[in-house]
């Protein structure tokens, strides 16, 4: 019987959080969500079609719908250290939202964390999204979050939005052109870490999956002879 009483309590928490996740859309959207999100199967993304829907339906840009759902993504995270709930929806090349939150494991440090914008990414690249367009999030990326996003998609620019913030184009370009600048000019720029462009020759794509590791190895290996 108490075990019973918990798990409703515990659904109840659950359902109490989606709410107030999705407070702020009006009840299309909300209802739409609510399908989305309870269908079987659910794994965490969003496709196009359904996407454009839900930001017509709010009156929205996309990149605007991103920051909004980050109350949502941050629902799934898991932080039993730090409790610091972070959320990220990443946008891939077809259109597709994928959520992702940090993830900390009990025991271990947290250098073994999962972040939320690695939740994401991963999320979209097991999902074989070709590429990564942009990424929502409800912190400015660490420095490792902005290496990984980098050796996913390395010859690629990734936008990043932070609600109450200008976007930010982590791009790969050691040197912005004045043409760049004034179309960007809303924009704040990250530099991408150095990395070496030979294995990966097409622009905004994830890393192949075949021997992703081994070519990525023996190509660090030939640029820095």
């Amino acid at each position: 019987m108490q075990s019973r009483d918990a798990e409703g309590s515990k659904e109840g928490t659950k359902e109490a959080a989606l709410n107030k996740a999705l407070s702020q859309f009006n009840d299309e959207a909300r209802a739409q969500l609510l399908r989305l999100l309870r269908a079987p199967g659910f794994s965490g993304h969003i496709r196009a079609a359904e996407v454009a829907a839900l930001a017509a339906s709010e009156h929205k840009t996309v990149e605007g719908l991103m920051v909004d759902l980050l109350p949502l993504a941050r629902t799934y995270s898991r932080p039993p250290i730090s409790n610091y709930l972070v959320g990220a929806i990443a946008r891939g090349a077809s259109g597709n939202l994928y959520l992702g939150a940090n993830i900390e494991i009990p025991g271990h440090s947290l250098g073994f964390s999962v972040h939320g914008e690695q939740f994401a990414l991963s999320n979209a690249y097991m999902h074989s999204e070709p590429g990564i367009a942009a990424i929502a999030v409800t912190a400015a990326p660490c420095g490792h979050c902005r290496q990984f996003m980098t050796e996913m998609a390395p010859n690629g620019d990734i936008q990043i939005l932070i609600a109450g913030q200008s976007p930010i184009l982590v791009c790969n370009s050691t040197r912005l052109s004045r043409a760049d600048l004034n179309r960007h000019s809303n924009y704040r720029y990250f530099r991408k870490p150095a990395v070496p462009h030979s294995y990966c020759p097409i622009p905004g794509k994830f890393l192949k999956h075949q021997n992703d590791a081994s070519m990525l190895y023996d190509n660090l290996i030939n640029d820095y002879r």
